[in-house]
């Protein structure tokens, strides 16, 4: 079975998926967890500025979100997820 570090790592490095994109009204967020946790998905913009954060609890295994984005001006913009230590970013375009 894969050691504490292999699974550490592979947190780490995380893969999050943020679609479609470009974005209109909604996004959906994909990622996987190694473990069940608490968690925030934060949208911000470029400059840093928080637009959105929800906080959610994360499954083991791959869990999804669905985030209305129909508020936000048109631009590009980060989605952060933060589990625990980790924190893992993607971004999208909103038309």
């Amino acid at each position: 079975s894969p050691s504490a570090d292999a699974l550490k790592t592979a947190h780490k490095k995380g893969t999050l998926n943020v679609y479609p994109n470009p974005a209109n009204d909604k996004v959906s967020v994909e990622w996987k967890s190694t473990a069940t946790s608490s968690a925030s998905l934060t949208i911000m913009d470029l400059t840093g500025r928080v637009y959105s954060t929800v906080n959610l609890k994360a499954v083991a295994g791959q869990n999804k979100q669905q985030l209305n984005t129909d508020f936000l001006p048109k631009g590009e913009y980060l989605i952060k997820i933060v589990t625990g230590e980790n924190a893992t970013t993607a971004g999208f375009s909103k038309l």
